[in-house]
């Protein structure tokens, strides 16, 4: 699914992890990133959520919003 679907999905079926998630930049990066899966850390003076579309777009849609509530609750704890 691509990443603004799946976000709007978080928001709906968990408005908590959705409306955390608004907050952070979103960037998509390739195979030759250093993030080669889903991560959350800094730039500038914000925070961003980093995918690898390469792996993101193995997932099912079930696992991509596993991902993206993992990287909440990163943030969280």
């Amino acid at each position: 699914m691509e990443l603004n679907k799946a976000l709007r999905d978080l928001f709906v079926r968990e408005p908590f992890y959705g409306t955390l998630m608004l907050n952070l930049n979103k960037e998509i990066v390739g195979p030759d990133h250093d993030v080669k899966t889903a991560a959350v850390g800094p730039k500038g003076l914000g925070l961003t959520l980093y995918i690898n579309e390469e792996f993101w777009c193995r997932l099912s849609d079930e696992k991509q919003n596993a991902i993206l509530k993992h990287e909440v609750y990163g943030l969280l704890m």
